[in-house]
């Protein structure tokens, strides 16, 4: 198995915390981490996304296969598409303020053949981390009018699509930011 570091962004706090979203290459994909920095720089929340096998048409989460790090805007921005089965992935992520808090902002979409079983993005949280008890919730997410948030387990989120084209083939977007609270 392939395992490589790859492309980062990182959203800093008026405090020196900060918010990074890292990428790895994991097989033939790209495996996402989101991380919340103390003003010292260690680890206070980590949200994984999850990978099904390859071989799922309707993975857990999007199969991003290529990435790439562009500037748009004189502002870094993240662009990466990838396929599982018949349907198509594309996202953008940046970085953005909301309020005054770090935040990354994603915008994916799926483009599918037919009605889609599933589409989303779905997060492990890790309860591990630090000594505070309550770091499961120190980042969040916030959906656009696209989204929605589900909690799925105790350690798992899932951010789904609430809208679906009324005729197939289509594409279906959902977007969604991920803050903390200074």
């Amino acid at each position: 198995m392939l395992v490589a570091a790859a492309y980062s962004l990182t959203s800093m706090g008026n405090d020196g915390s900060a918010l990074q979203v890292s990428f790895t290459r994991v097989g033939d994909r790209f495996e996402q981490t989101v991380t919340r920095l103390d003003h010292l720089g260690n680890t206070i929340a980590v949200w994984r996304d999850v990978h099904d096998s390859g071989s799922d048409d309707w993975p857990a989460s999007p199969p991003i296969q290529e990435l790439s790090l562009e500037e748009i805007g004189g502002k870094n921005v993240l662009l990466g598409v990838g396929r599982a089965g018949k349907s198509h992935w594309s996202v953008s992520i940046e970085t953005t303020e909301s309020g005054s808090a770090p935040a990354i902002h994603f915008d994916f979409a799926c483009r599918c053949p037919a009605p889609p079983q599933w589409l989303g993005t779905t997060y492990n949280i890790d309860f591990s981390i630090g000594d505070d008890s309550s770091s499961d919730h120190s980042m969040n997410a916030t959906c656009n009018e696209d989204a929605t948030l589900k909690q799925v387990a105790s350690n798992r989120t899932r951010i789904e699509p609430l809208h679906h084209p009324t005729k197939w083939p289509g594409t279906v977007r959902w977007r969604y930011t991920i803050q903390y609270d200074l």
